[in-house]
């Protein structure tokens, strides 16, 4: 067999061996779960029905069989026989045949879950009542070092060195997913060559592999979009003093809690400060060999000038000297937290070639002049809200506009993924081509310059677009009804949902949508029908004059986890009074926020709601609180926010009963220009 290097493998790996390898980890991700889902169902056997107890024992098989297949396939992928011997139609044929076997298996588990719906009130009901949860939580159930190794051994190299990466945060740290994403394809963590296709991006593969490691138990997700996707997640004590222990072993990462700790880690490649003096340890200690440098203490000026090498600096807290970074030429992400008006920075950041991500979300910076969009690898490029005046480039100061208009400069960077303006700009002028490698355009104040994008046929990478529309709503419209299956949607201002159609066609995988209709010229009022909304949505905002009841509607939307409604404009004409809620309605939904309407009375079916677990309830003066609440076995926290009118007392008896008769409820009564008044101080 002929030997071959990583780049001649690269080379003869196809472009849809990363897209098979992404499949492979999420089908065991699913896996693994329902396997899990099965594990804690069967615990129930001696009070389910024998056609109940067969449902659970039929997911347990099929969760076995699929980790089986997944491991034959995943193997098979990195075994590499069939790309190092067999020729490039052979090659073709095999991946092939694995996207069938994929496909069976994907039907089999909507087949277990299609036969299973019948059964899932039937084992809710049954949870509740003994007190089994489904959810595994690391912080509540003990773990020995034994336990944390045996799942470290299990774990690939390359899963072992995300996982090592964890050590660098401190005890309970709550670590920002996506912020965590870029550092691990700064860090080189993620294959770069091999991963990175038209429709996979390093950082989606990157998250493939945290929901792998959260699957695994090694990981606690803290909190979750409503799309589900990892917003935080943090690491328990055990797994995180294994983590820092093999990392010592291997020299991967140390932590530097004092300064003593300093001088024996001269070779150190990375290096995690949590020394609340940062720059009295860097300054008397520093190594030049670290090639990352992760500071969490509250320091002032540290001076990293002696790290010519770094390719990472996430300063969390405190402040970083700006005269550090003349000639970084080696930075690939780089995270401030640093207050600053100096337009020497700008020239220091246009020189650093090899930038990746460029985070200054905590920073208050000033003038970055056009320096930033010279970075030919620019990937991610995270601003302030709150800077002044960034001045265009100096051949073209016509487009300069007040507060941060980027111009056309922005549009100049070729690899640009990810936008996120402020919603408070000025008009920010909009591409003079199609960007098509976008996938996030955030906060756009839409204006005729815009008009360019009326066409996103070519941007089928776009996943979330935020647009407010104002004066050209009818061009907004066909922007959004070209977009190629986007996954979060927000329109603000002038909205018709006659002329927007999203029950189907590119919207069959739409997650989150806000629509609200804020505009005071506008006389619309809303009137919902079945096929206006995607079956897909989990979460929801409607800000519209409602003409009609729409919980008829919004409660055949099985999958919604999320959904808030509220009033626009003079809330006194709002011709909604009353609103029903069905039995059997929202089945998944766990968030209700209602705000701003003018509703008399709310009704509650028996059996609707069955896993509410928020509700608030916002200005809407003329409600009485529903008896049915105190029904809602899963409801843990309820806010009220009054404003002082004729019911307003007896709208405070109303909630204080059912607080009363639900003492594990938490939450309380808030008034407007008032303070937060909890149940006990009632």
């Amino acid at each position: 067999m002929p030997y071959h290097t990583e780049q001649e493998f690269n080379a003869l790996v196809p472009a849809p061996v990363s897209v098979l390898r992404r499949e492979v980890y999420i089908l065991r991700s699913e896996a693994h779960k329902k396997n899990l889902e099965a594990f804690w169902n069967a615990d129930l056997e001696h009070v389910l029905d024998e056609r109940t107890l067969q449902w659970v024992e039929d997911s347990m098989d099929v969760s076995y069989e699929i980790e089986d297949a997944v491991n034959d396939i995943d193997l098979a992928i990195f075994s590499r026989q069939i790309f190092i011997s067999g020729t490039k139609k052979e090659r073709r044929k095999w991946i092939n045949e694995q996207k069938k076997k994929i496909q069976k298996l994907k039907d089999r588990i909507r087949e277990i879950d299609d036969y299973g719906e019948r059964f899932t009130p039937i084992l809710s009901s049954k949870k509740r009542e003994f007190g089994i949860s489904l959810e595994f939580d690391d912080f509540n159930n003990p773990m020995t070092h034994r336990d944390g190794l045996m799942r470290y051994t299990n774990l690939s190299l390359g899963m072992k060195r995300c996982f090592l990466y964890f050590a660098a945060f401190p005890s309970d740290f709550h670590i920002e997913a996506r912020s965590l994403f870029r550092i691990w394809v700064a860090e080189r963590l993620i294959p770069f060559k091999e991963t990175e296709t038209e429709t996979v991006t390093l950082e989606e593969t990157a998250e493939c592999f945290l929901e792998d490691l959260v699957q695994r138990q090694m990981v606690q997700v803290s909190h979750r979009f409503p799309d589900g996707s990892i917003k935080y997640c943090r690491i328990n004590d055990v797994l995180r003093a294994l983590a820092i222990e093999k990392s010592k072993e291997i020299n991967f990462l140390v932590v530097c809690s004092k300064p003593d700790d300093w001088h024996i880690y001269d070779k150190a490649y990375r290096v995690a400060v949590h020394y609340s003096n940062d720059n009295e340890l860097i300054d008397n200690y520093g190594s030049p060999n670290v090639r990352s440098l992760l500071l969490f203490g509250e320091s002032s000026k540290v001076d990293c000038s002696k790290y010519k090498m770094l390719g990472v600096l996430a300063n969390m807290r405190g402040e970083v000297k700006l005269e550090s970074f003349r000639g970084s030429s080696h930075l690939r992400y780089l995270q401030l937290n640093t207050a600053f008006n100096d337009r020497d920075f700008g020239e220091w950041i246009g020189g650093m070639t090899n930038l990746e991500t460029l985070d200054l979300r905590l920073s208050m910076h000033g003038d970055l002049s056009n320096w930033i969009w010279r970075v030919k690898r620019l990937r991610h490029v995270l601003l302030s809200e709150y800077y002044g005046e960034t001045q265009g480039p100096t051949t073209n100061q016509t487009n300069l506009q007040t507060h941060g208009d980027l111009s056309s400069w922005m549009w100049r960077v070729k690899r640009l993924r990810h936008v996120l303006l402020s919603e408070y700009y000025g008009e920010t002028q909009g591409p003079t081509t199609n960007p098509t490698k976008l996938l996030t355009l955030t906060g756009v104040n839409w204006n005729k310059s815009w008009e360019r994008l009326s066409d996103v046929t070519n941007m089928r990478h776009l996943r979330e677009l935020s647009i407010f529309s104002y004066r050209e709503p009818r061009t907004a419209y066909g922007v959004v009804a070209g977009l190629f299956r986007p996954r979060h949607l927000k329109v603000q201002g002038a909205i018709d949902l006659a002329h927007i159609t999203m029950g189907g066609g590119n919207f069959w995988n739409l997650k989150s949508l806000v629509l609200i209709n804020d505009d005071y010229n506008s006389n619309y009022s809303l009137v919902l029908h079945d096929d206006m909304l995607p079956p897909s949505l989990t979460e929801l905002e409607l800000g519209f004059q409602f003409g009609s009841d729409p919980m008829p509607v919004l409660e055949k939307l099985e999958r919604l986890n999320t959904l808030r409604i509220r009033g626009v404009r003079d809330i006194r004409n709002n011709p909604l009074r009353s609103i029903r809620c069905s039995a059997g309605g929202f089945k998944q939904l766990e968030e209700l926020v209602l705000e701003s309407l003018m509703l008399k009375e709310w009704k509650i079916e028996m059996g609707a709601m069955p896993e509410l677990k928020r509700l608030s309830i916002r200005l809407c003066p003329l409600l009485r609180m529903p008896s049915e609440l105190i029904h809602l076995g899963n409801l843990q926290h309820l806010t009220c926010t009054v404003i002082k009118t004729s019911l307003y007392f007896t709208n405070r008896d109303e909630i204080r009963n059912i607080f009363e008769q639900r003492p594990h409820l938490q939450g309380g009564l808030r008034e407007v220009f008032g303070d937060f008044i909890p149940f006990d101080s009632f």
